[in-house]
C-alpha cells in the first residue's frame, strides 16, 4: 500500500482492485444464482434438490395428480406410453384404463420404475 507523509498525518491510498478480480467475482455471482434458480426449478418440477433433472424423480405430476417413485418395477405386459420425464425417461400407464390411473411406469433402457399415485384416485 502507497503510504504519503502529510505534516505528520500518514494518509493511506485507497485498495483498487483489478478489473479482472471484479469481472471474476460478477461471474461467480452470477453462476450461483443460475444455479439457485436451476434448483429451484427442478425442485418446483420434480420434489428434488439438483441440478439437473432426474430420469425417475422422486415425484412426478402427471394430469395435476402427484405420484411418488417406489423401487425399480418388473415391466408391465400392457401399458401405454404416456409422455416422458424432464430427465427423459418415458412414461407408461396401464393400456384400457379410463380416468386417474393409480400407477404409473417410467422407463428408461432396460430399468423401469413404479409410481403410486399419492392422495387416491
Amino acid at each position: 500500500m502507497d503510504t504519503l507523509n502529510t505534516g505528520g498525518l500518514i494518509r493511506r491510498s485507497p485498495v483498487r482492485h483489478p478489473r479482472w478480480r471484479r469481472a471474476a467475482l460478477a461471474l461467480v455471482v452470477l453462476l450461483a444464482l443460475g444455479g439457485l434458480v436451476q434448483a429451484v426449478h427442478i425442485h418446483h418440477q420434480d420434489g428434488q434438490w439438483a441440478l439437473v433433472p432426474s430420469v425417475s424423480p422422486d415425484r412426478l405430476t402427471v394430469d395435476g395428480r402427484d405420484y411418488r417413485r417406489g423401487d425399480l418395477d418388473k415391466q408391465p405386459t400392457d401399458w401405454v406410453r404416456r409422455g416422458t420425464t424432464s430427465g427423459g425417461g418415458t412414461i407408461y400407464t396401464p393400456a384400457g384404463f379410463n380416468g386417474t390411473p393409480t400407477v404409473l411406469w417410467v422407463r428408461k433402457g432396460n430399468k423401469v420404475w413404479g409410481y403410486d399415485l399419492i392422495g387416491g384416485p
